[in-house]
């Protein structure tokens, strides 16, 4: 998979981006990059600066926060599921640990051309809003339950 409309395909079956129209996931997948990673590796660590979404292709990565010197596993991400997007929107430092748990492809957006894009096209920015509030709220939840 190295062509934009390859890319493209890719990143409709993300929820995500699920609402954009082709233009829109071609222009996406024209910035995006393909990483390749080994089961094993890290992909950032909780309070490094975020300047990168990513997108699973294939494999699979766990996300991990670290509290009290001990860390916790708070989701598993799959193929078409993605991760990153608070910290290259907000400014502020990931929020949790990312590593990979099966070899995985991913695609790899960084935040400078994402941003370029949020300016350009509203329905992904609004996608991007819905998101982010649909996650804060099930952190609260899940906060709440324990």
């Amino acid at each position: 998979m190295n062509g934009t409309i390859d890319k493209a395909l890719a990143l409709r079956k993300v929820s995500l981006f699920g609402g954009l129209q082709f233009e829109e996931l071609a222009a996406l997948g024209r910035i995006a990059q393909i990483r390749e990673v080994p089961a094993g590796s890290l992909i950032f660590r909780q309070g490094e600066p975020g300047e990168t979404l990513y997108v699973v292709l294939s494999g699979q990565v766990e996300i991990i926060r670290e509290a009290d010197q001990k860390e916790i596993s708070v989701a598993k991400i799959g193929p078409s599921g993605y991760f990153g997007e608070f910290a290259i929107l907000t400014n502020q430092p990931r929020t949790a640990t990312a590593r990979i748990i099966e070899h995985a492809v991913m695609l790899q957006i960084h935040k400078h051309h994402f941003r370029e894009l949020l300016i350009t096209h509203s329905s992904l920015t609004f996608e991007i809003l819905r998101t982010m509030a649909e996650r804060m709220s099930m952190d609260v939840r899940k906060a709440e339950e324990r």
